[in-house]
């Protein structure tokens, strides 16, 4: 090769070489170059760095509120699973029966007339009596609302009792007024 040849050839690699650092720079200086020509709308401003931290603290606090609501709420729902729950162990129930609730704030009797309970062959029979200071509608509605959820049907409503079946057994709730105050009274019965 001659000396012509190889300084064609050197001059051609170099100026390869040469374009291609000028496009490196190029491509690395175009943003800082865009962004010396485009100088007053990359500037913050005293005022846009206050608007944009108090909009950030504004953002913190949001959630910071909502996070102390949704702690709350869970709170609260623990409170009452915790609530329903107590309420449920304390349920009692009607004497002579495992799966009668009894409506809170009745007052068993002692009228040996209307407490019994016997069984028998064919089944068992029970009677209990509570004295009751609320409304025959409040505790009405109590049954009517409950019992079928624990399985019983109502077959029967009057204004003087409600009727329940459920498989073999039959409850009636009596309404009485005996010496100014409301008797409540449970009739239970089952068939074997």
């Amino acid at each position: 090769m001659d000396a012509q040849a190889f300084f064609a050839k050197s001059a051609k690699n170099n100026n390869k070489v040469f374009m291609k650092k000028i496009f490196v720079f190029l491509f690395l200086a175009f943003p800082l170059i865009s962004c010396v020509n485009n100088k007053s709308k990359n500037i913050i401003t005293k005022e846009s760095y206050i608007e944009n931290l108090l909009r950030i603290q504004s953002q913190e606090q949001k959630e910071e509120e909502f996070t102390k609501i949704q702690d709350a709420t869970l709170e609260d729902n623990q409170n009452l699973i915790s609530d329903n729950q107590d309420q449920q162990t304390k349920t009692e129930f009607v004497v002579g029966s495992e799966d009668v609730p009894l409506f809170q704030g009745l007052i068993q009797t002692e009228d040996d007339d209307l407490n019994l309970g016997f069984d028998s062959g064919s089944g068992t029979i029970s009677s209990s009596s509570y004295k009751s200071q609320f409304s025959e509608i409040d505790v009405k509605n109590f049954y009517i609302k409950t019992l079928p959820q624990m399985g019983w049907f109502l077959v029967n409503k009057s204004n003087e009792n409600l009727i329940f079946k459920r498989e073999n057994k039959t409850v009636t709730i009596s309404f009485l007024n005996k010496e100014g105050y409301g008797i409540v009274r449970f009739f239970i019965s089952s068939e074997l």
